[in-house]
């Protein structure tokens, strides 16, 4: 119609997709992956369009679009795009390369297992491989040891049971069957195989576990051996409350079996004993944080989670059942275990109000822990961590941390103090005094350990030893990994032997083993380096954590402390009240890496792209990154997959945890999500799962029976006044028969009836707002809290800060003898004037050796020292009482700096990654150390700011004379995060930003060569006396 045909967005989408529409109606599975990636590849929008054009015809082209759109989103973009042909140019590229990687792992292979037989000894996998090798290859020289062996054989917790050990089990029947099936013999064959398992809480899939077992042992069963399933349902653990909840939400969760790894769900009914205890299910609903907040969205849920903690100790809000009851007549204290249940739960319905001994905090990743700990430090909650936090306070894990801290960076001279004095190597203060005194304290260790000095023969042997195992050490710490290098470490020193000899020894070596857990844990979850571990160590130990100490069985429930473990840990175990966070952070893992290796696919690498001459030539950047073959691209997808399904298991899991009472908590949707995810994103059956609250969202239907402060009886449904006219934008949506909400936008806190046709059962939001406050100030260290955990890279660079900086410079130009830490300001001042550098270091040199940090401040020092303390996050009170900072217009104009950065154009939308950030870096040989202002993270680049409490200069001004400290700043942040950084100076007076511009390996090249100069004039110096 007119003109609007050429402009039109619809019609010129349309004209550009014409020719692949008709493709994606093939039934050849190759042309409609690529016609759906080259469909998506042509610009489109589920609003375009007009109503001129398209008239009545614009609603079915958008919901058609949005409808295709959701379906591709939903698929493997690395899937639709690859040719996986037999003959196809990707399949004959992986395929060569497997070929010589297989000859290389061929001849790897035979070295390790040469090595083994060399040593006698076989690792984990092997005694697992060697026993299924002997039991199908040599089965002849065992049958008559175990064949005849076992009439009856039971596994429990088969649902985690690794194939190969299932494949040894059905073997020994088999072997038994042959045997002794038809023989006259007294010995009866094999004929009972029971397994126990819920495939519904496999959750080891990092370990390798395949849920898949259970259904294949089960079919194996029936068919092969003639056997049945029962069923075991009822639930002697929970109450009616939280097993109708469980029932009625995960009957939906698990009601689709698309994958040979899902699972139907079968309810569980509720014991007898149990039937007629009050129970109840909560759902918090928090409020997401602002974008331009450093303050994240978990901390509010933290604050709820403690607000309702404190809530129910405090007014008895909640009653809970022992599993042992008071008996009349019993005398004190004592306590009696008849007329319980298989688990152990008291009958005749007592009760008691809950303590804080009966809560837990389960939680699926330590990653936020810090937050749930400061909200119940905040609130004055007594708690436990179970598991890696806490530890850290103790002196045996800062010893181990000081020795990783120097494994990373030998001139880390406080870390080596700390290992030297420790029962690694026991050192004296006096011997410490003699390897401190002066130079290279390492290098002294060496020289004293070469000495002959007959005088201190225990000195030098102390020496030597603690030289020898050190230098050993860190030759090994950058090539095998963190847990086989503390294990070695911990061998060769003896440190356990020294422990046995310490009182509380014992509970230091539980300790320093529980550590090497924590590393093997990090371990399976991927890549993990020296230097990532030390930033791990040196982050937790920074965290406050008070309590935490090995505990193999805790006795959670008699002790008055509120518990926090990972789900994982969770396992076994329950709770009286179960509290769930973060149920909108989302779930299900990808697995990173270059190569993949299982049993049903094969090996799966990445590979150079396949790019002709001409498309590299325009990108050769693109042209140098490596892209998953096609098995790699599969097996990727596939272990998403099993990952989100292993994360609706852990959900169960964590769920079916509680005893009588389930509180679940997480940020309040987006408005419009929940039509997202039950309608046309409904197609996604595989990711429109990915955050916990979006199963809540699709399968749950609110209808008030309550409100907040109603009755609390059932029948007050009258006192909801709904409009029915009220529109989508509140968040509230209505039928024709039923008041019936949704958990976006604007749901009430109340109680709410969530039955449908097969289950019974009711939950009671509880919005933010509306739970009871706690008097108390708002703390300043909320504005401390910066997740420092973004910094997703930091310290994974494969050299560390001990690495040199390429400056272009030899070796022997910048090998330093003296082992000297510079600073910035150091420099600055020899590049301006050599002569007052000689007279300001030089002379005063024996009253102040080594000059470290940046020295940012030399006029108005305290102004500067309160404004990066304040801008850190520091309590603005504490800091002017420090500084004696009384008056009120001071005061003031404090403020008004801080409240300027925050509100300046230039920081909003930036996200902080750190404060104050600490780094010891190491440029063309020479090191330094010192901290950077803040970092910040913005449209994807990461930015250095630097406050200065002057004007801001001209640009030539401030380049020339901030270059070398941005220098070092940029180089400490590439090492730390592998991404470079730009550097800005924010003017604290001006509130303006500046950015500092420079030749980065011009500029390193001149500190290096200003840092030879200085070292050579020292050593002049010295020599002249």
């Amino acid at each position: 119609q007119g003109t609007y045909t050429v402009t039109d967005t619809g019609i010129v989408y349309l004209r550009n997709v014409r020719d692949l529409l008709p493709e994606i109606l093939t039934d050849d599975p190759d042309k409609f992956c690529r016609a759906l990636f080259a469909l998506f590849s042509v610009k489109g929008s589920a609003r375009m369009g007009k109503k001129e054009v398209f008239g009545d015809s614009l609603a079915k082209l958008r919901e058609s679009y949005s409808l295709l759109k959701s379906f591709y989103d939903s698929l493997p973009k690395d899937l639709l795009r690859i040719d996986a042909g037999i003959g196809s140019d990707e399949i004959v590229r992986t395929i060569e390369i497997l070929k010589h990687l297989g000859m290389v792992f061929n001849a790897l292979e035979d070295m390790v297992e040469s090595e083994k037989r060399g040593m006698g000894a076989a690792d984990f996998t092997d005694m697992i491989d060697l026993t299924y090798l002997l039991f199908t290859s040599r089965s002849e020289l065992i049958a008559k040891d175990y064949a005849g062996r076992f009439r009856f054989i039971m596994i429990d917790e088969f649902q985690d049971t690794d194939p190969t050990q299932a494949e040894i089990i059905y073997r020994l029947i088999d072997l038994s069957r042959d045997l002794y099936g038809n023989s006259a013999c007294g010995s009866k064959p094999c004929n009972a195989l029971f397994v126990v398992g819920d495939p519904k809480q496999s959750i080891y899939l990092f370990r390798d576990a395949d849920v898949t077992q259970f259904k294949d042992a089960g079919r194996k069963i029936c068919e092969d051996f003639g056997g049945g399933t029962v069923s075991l349902d009822v639930n002697f653990r929970s109450t009616d409350a939280v097993l109708g909840f469980v029932n009625r939400l995960f009957s939906d969760i698990f009601a689709k079996c698309v994958n040979k790894w899902d699972f139907s769900y079968d309810p569980l009914a509720v014991s007898d004993k149990r039937k007629n205890d009050i129970g109840s299910v909560e759902l918090i609903l928090t409020p997401e944080s602002e974008n331009t907040s450093e303050i994240p969205s978990v901390l509010n849920e933290a604050k709820a989670i403690a607000a309702r903690i404190r809530s129910i100790v405090k007014d008895g809000d909640l009653r809970v059942y022992d599993k042992t009851r008071s008996v009349e007549g019993a005398s004190d204290g004592e306590e009696v275990a008849e007329d319980r249940d298989a688990d152990g739960i008291a009958d005749g319905n007592e009760s008691r109000p809950a303590k804080y001994g009966d809560i837990a905090v389960l939680i699926e990743r330590r990653t936020n822990l810090k937050y749930f700990e400061y909200a119940l430090r905040k609130y004055g909650i007594p708690y436990r961590v179970y598991g890696a936090a806490g530890l850290y306070a103790k002196q045996e894990i800062k010893d181990c941390i000081s020795l990783f801290s120097f494994l990373k960076n030998r001139h880390d001279e406080i870390a080596l103090y700390g290992i030297l004095r420790s029962p690694w190597f026991g050192f004296s203060d006096a011997e410490l005094f003699r390897v401190f005194s002066g130079g290279n304290p390492f290098n002294n260790l060496r020289d004293i350990g070469n000495s002959a000095d007959s005088a201190r023969s225990s000195l030098t042997e102390k020496s030597r030893s603690a030289y020898t195992l050190l230098e050993s050490w860190r030759t090994l710490a950058r090539r095998i990994a963190p847990s086989k290098l503390f294990a070695r470490m911990i061998r060769e020193s003896g440190l356990f032997a020294v422990y046995a000899g310490i009182a509380g020894g014992d509970m230091m070596t539980a300790n320093v083993e529980k550590l090497a857990d924590i590393i093997r844990e990090h371990e399976s979850e991927g890549y993990y380096t020296l230097d990532k571990l030390v930033y791990d160590l040196c982050f937790a130990a920074k965290s406050d954590d008070e309590e935490g100490e090995a505990d193999l069985q805790p006795e959670i429930i008699g002790d008055n402390t509120v518990s926090i473990m990972t789900v994982h840990a969770s396992k076994g175990l329950e709770f009286p009240i179960v509290i769930l966070p973060e149920l909108s952070s989302e779930k299900g893992s990808s697995r990173e890496g270059s190569l993949f290796v299982d049993g049903e696919i094969g090996v799966g690498i990445k590979i150079p792209p396949l790019i002709d001459e001409t498309a590299e030539k325009e990108s050769s950047a693109e042209a140098n990154d490596f892209i998953p073959s096609p098995p790699l691209a599969l097996q990727k997808y596939l272990y998403m997959q099993k990952s989100l399904a292993e994360s609706r298991r852990l959900f169960y899991v964590a769920c079916t945890r509680a005893r009588d009472h389930l509180i679940l908590c997480g940020k309040v949707p987006k408005e419009g999500s929940d039509k997202e995810i039950s309608g046309i994103n409904a197609t996604r059956s595989d990711s429109a799962g990915r955050t916990r609250m979006s199963y809540l969202q699709r399968y749950l239907r609110f209808r008030l029976i309550e409100t907040a402060d109603s009755s609390g009886s059932a029948d007050n449904s009258d006192t909801c006044v709904c409009d029915d006219n009220e529109n989508e934008n509140n968040g509230i949506y209505t039928d024709e028969t039923d008041n019936v909400y949704t958990l976006s936008g604007g749901i009430s806190s109340g109680l709410y009836d969530i039955s449908n046709d097969s289950f019974n059962a009711t939950i009671r939001v509880i919005r933010y707002e509306d739970l009871p406050e706690y008097d108390d100030e708002k703390s300043a260290e909320d504005k401390r809290l910066i997740d420092a955990d973004k910094l997703k890279t930091f310290g994974n660079s494969e050299g560390g800060t001990g690495d040199a900086v390429d400056t272009g410079l030899s070796q022997s130009d910048s090998f330093n003898p003296f082992d000297r830490k510079f600073s910035v300001t150091e420099i600055n001042l020899y590049l301006r004037s050599p002569k007052d550098h000689r007279e300001a270091y030089l002379k005063h040199k024996a009253a102040n050796p080594t000059v470290n940090g940046l020295g940012r401040h030399s006029d108005g020092v305290d102004k500067g020292i309160i404004i990066h303390e304040i801008f850190a996050g520091a309590d603005p009170k504490h800091v002017f009482d420090r500084y004696l900072v009384k008056d009120e217009a001071e005061i003031e104009e404090y403020r008004n700096c801080y409240e300027k950065f925050i509100g300046n154009t230039f920081v909003a939308g930036a996200q902080t990654l750190a404060c104050e950030l600490g780094f010891t870096v190491n440029i063309g040989g020479y090191i330094f150390s010192g901290s950077i202002d803040r970092l910040m993270r913005k449209d994807g680049e990461l930015m250095i700011i630097d406050y200065k409490t002057g004007s801001k200069v001209e640009e030539s001004e401030r380049n020339s004379k901030y270059a070398v400290q941005m220098a070092v700043y940029q180089t400490a942040v590439r090492e730390m995060c592998g991404q470079n950084a730009r550097t800005f100076i924010y003017y604290t007076q001006t509130d303006e930003f500046g950015e500092v511009v420079f030749d980065a390996s011009g500029v390193c090249r001149t500190i290096a060569e200003t840092c030879g100069r200085i070292i050579g004039e020292e050593a002049d110096s010295r020599k002249m006396g």
